[in-house]
C-alpha cells in the first residue's frame, strides 16, 4: 500500500466517510498521508468560517433534527438555505485555488521522499557503482559498507545516515585500507576516522576517501527497503559472473549457517568470493581452478559438492553462476578470533 493508492481515500476520510481497512491503516502509519488530511481539514474548516463570517442575515437558533430518508435531498436543502454575497464566493474561489496548490505541493514532495536512501557508490573506476540503502526510521539499518577492492588494493567503507534537514541529509563516512583485511569486525569500522557531508537526493556528491580514492554518490528517496539484486539489476548472471547472495550453508542436509542480508559478487576475473562463520572456517569459491579445491556442481541458485568426507549444499536467493560448475577450496582451521560471520571477494592472485 503507497500514497498514491490511498490519496482519493483521504479526502473521504476528511468528511467522515468509510475508507476500507487497509488505506486506514496506511494513513493512520504515513506521515505524508496524515498532512494531507489535515490540509484537508484546515481548508474544509477555512471554508465553513468564511461562510459564517460573509452571511448577509443573522442565523436563528435551532436545534439540527437528525435527517431522516434522502441523505442527497437534505444536503441539497442546506445548499437553498445559505446565502453568499458574490464577492465571497470570488474569494472562496481563489482559497481553494490557493489550497489546491498547496496540496499539489504537498503530494509532490511525498513522491520525492520517504523512508529510504537508496545510494548507489561510485568507487574509483569500478564497473558497476555499489550500492547502499539506507533508512532513516530503522536504527538497525542506518549504514552500509564494503570491503571491496579498488585498483588492486583492499578498501573497507562505511556510510551512515545521522539526520535529515529538509531534502537534504547528513552522511558519515568511514574508510581505510586495512592491514587485516580478512579479521575486519563492524566494531573495527567505527574506530575508522569519519568524515560528515551534506548530501541532496538526485544530486551528486564527490568524495576522497582513503589513500585519494575518487568516489561519486548518487541516489534517490524510496518508500520501501528494496531487494538487492546486485549492481547489474538483474536475476540473470553476467558472463564470467559468480555471486552468492544470502547464502544458506546445508551441511549434511542441516543448517550449518545462515548468510542472510550478507552477499558477495565477483564480478570480474580473477576473484573468488569467501565465506567465513566461526567453527566453519573459510569457504573459497572460485570460477577457476585452485590447488587443493574440489569441483562443485552448480544448478541455478545451488551449489553442491563433498569435502572431507561431508556433503555440502549452499543455497542462495539468486542464479549463482552461467557456469555448471566451480571450486571450492575449505580450510577448516581458518579463524579469525572474533565472533562474526564474514563474506567477500579475494583474488585468487593473494590466496594462500
Amino acid at each position: 500500500m503507497t500514497c498514491s493508492d490511498t490519496e482519493e481515500f483521504v479526502s473521504a476520510l476528511s468528511d467522515g466517510q468509510p475508507i476500507p481497512h487497509d488505506c486506514a491503516e496506511h494513513i493512520a502509519q504515513c506521515a505524508n498521508c496524515q498532512e494531507l488530511l489535515k490540509d484537508f481539514s484546515l481548508m474544509a474548516g477555512q471554508l465553513r468560517s468564511f461562510a459564517s463570517l460573509a452571511r448577509s442575515e443573522a442565523v436563528p437558533q435551532r436545534a439540527w433534527a437528525k435527517p431522516g430518508g434522502n441523505v442527497t435531498e437534505w444536503w441539497t436543502k442546506g445548499w437553498r438555505m445559505m446565502r453568499i454575497p458574490r464577492v465571497v464566493v470570488a474569494t472562496l474561489a481563489l482559497i481553494i485555488l490557493g489550497l489546491g496548490s498547496k496540496l499539489a505541493l504537498i503530494q509532490a514532495r511525498a513522491h520525492s521522499q520517504g523512508s529510504v536512501l537508496a545510494l548507489d557508490v561510485q568507487l574509483g573506476d569500478n564497473e558497476h557503482p555499489a550500492p547502499c540503502v539506507l533508512s532513516v526510521v530503522d536504527a538497525k539499518r542506518k549504514t552500509c559498507g564494503a570491503l571491496t577492492q579498488v585498483q588492486g588494493v583492499s578498501l573497507a567503507y562505511d556510510i551512515s545516515f545521522l539526520r535529515q534537514e529538509g531534502e537534504r541529509v547528513l552522511l558519515g563516512i568511514r574508510s581505510e585500507y586495512p592491514p587485516n583485511f580478512e579479521g575486519l569486525t563492524p566494531e573495527d569500522v567505527k574506530t575508522m576516522p569519519e568524515t560528515q557531508k551534506w548530501f541532496t537526493p538526485g544530486d551528486t556528491l564527490p568524495l576522497d576517501i582513503a589513500g585519494g580514492t575518487k568516489v561519486a554518490v548518487t541516489g534517490q528517496w524510496l518508500d520501501h527497503m528494496p531487494a538487492f539484486l546486485g549492481p547489474n539489476d538483474t536475476v540473470d548472471p553476467a558472463a564470467g559472473e559468480l555471486r552468492i547472495i544470502s547464502p544458506v550453508i546445508l551441511q549434511n542436509g542441516k543448517v550449518a549457517q545462515d548468510f542472510k542480508g550478507m552477499s558477495a559478487i565477483a564480478s570480474k576475473p580473477g576473484l573468488a568470493i569467501q565465506l567465513y562463520w566461526p567453527g566453519g572456517g573459510m569457504f573459497s569459491f572460485s570460477p577457476i581452478a585452485l590447488q587443493g579445491a574440489v569441483v562443485a556442481k552448480v544448478e541455478m541458485n545451488r551449489i553442491s559438492f563433498i569435502e572431507g568426507g561431508q556433503s555440502y549444499q549452499v543455497v542462495t536467493a539468486l542464479p549463482v553462476s552461467r557456469t555448471s560448475r566451480i571450486w571450492v577450496l575449505h580450510d577448516a582451521s581458518y579463524s579469525t578470533g572474533k565472533p562474526n560471520t564474514q563474506i567477500g571477494t579475494q583474488p585468487v592472485s593473494e590466496m594462500h
